[in-house]
């Protein structure tokens, strides 16, 4: 998996529409850079523009999202580096309700191997690793309760502003979203190079990758994995009250 401190910057050419490299891979021992590129007063996520590069958008939805996500969903999208989601569900299972949660990573980067979505046949010989792992009701419930206060209400997503002279850079970016009972669909975005380290930002980036070691760690470690994610998410609740 790209993981999240996993970061590279580049510049897009607004006629071809290319990425080109501008700085080299950063590789940090932990999620926080040394100098944030903003005040981390802006602790929250941001609005996701869904008419975007609507091509490259169905193209990875139908790569990475395969599974329900009402309690929760993260994708990430490194400008070079395969893009991977992390969906945490709940489903009917034997005649109960039962949770849980699907770590899914391309094997490139959907973006460049179909031309920005201009070339979408070309993402079938682009395959998929997956991971699914069970999850405590109680773990599945906690996450639900965090996706929700990041998307909605008063720490839901909203503009940061920008400096007239600030000069657009790629970066590493974050979607997380949330399916709502009614079909509605909550999103919100996090760029690193805007609004990243903020404590709250960066306490719902460190539950990601929690969840990203739980899905690949062994059946016999998950549950002490678990607990400690119920910890980071209880931890991160009480700051968004």
């Amino acid at each position: 998996m790209a993981r999240l401190w996993d970061i590279r910057f580049s510049i897009r050419d607004e006629n071809m529409n290319a990425r080109i490299l501008i700085f080299p891979l950063i590789l940090l021992p932990s999620i926080t850079p040394a100098r944030p590129l903003v005040n981390s007063t802006f602790d929250h996520l941001v609005p996701v523009n869904l008419n975007e590069n609507r091509a490259y958008r169905t193209i990875l939805l139908s790569k990475l999202s395969p599974t329900p996500f009402d309690c929760g969903r993260a994708i990430l999208l490194p400008p070079f580096e395969p893009e991977a989601s992390i969906s945490i569900y709940s489903t009917w299972r034997n005649g109960r309700l039962a949770y849980g949660v699907t770590y899914i990573s391309a094997e490139g980067n959907l973006w460049q191997r179909t031309d920005a979505g201009r070339q979408p046949s070309l993402a079938k010989a682009v395959h998929v690793r997956r991971l699914d792992a069970n999850m405590p009701e109680r773990t599945g419930i906690l996450l639900r309760q965090v996706w929700l206060q990041n998307l909605r209400g008063p720490h839901g997503p909203r503009p940061i502003p920008r400096p007239k002279t600030a000069i657009v850079l790629d970066a590493t970016t974050e979607e997380f979203s949330i399916q709502m009972p009614t079909g509605k669909v909550l999103y919100g975005d996090l760029d690193f190079s805007l609004s990243f380290p903020g404590k709250k930002t960066k306490k719902l980036v460190d539950m990601t990758n929690a969840l990203y070691d739980y899905c690949k760690a062994p059946e016999s470690d998950r549950p002490a994995m678990a607990a400690g994610i119920e910890r980071q998410a209880k931890r991160l609740l009480l700051d968004l009250k």
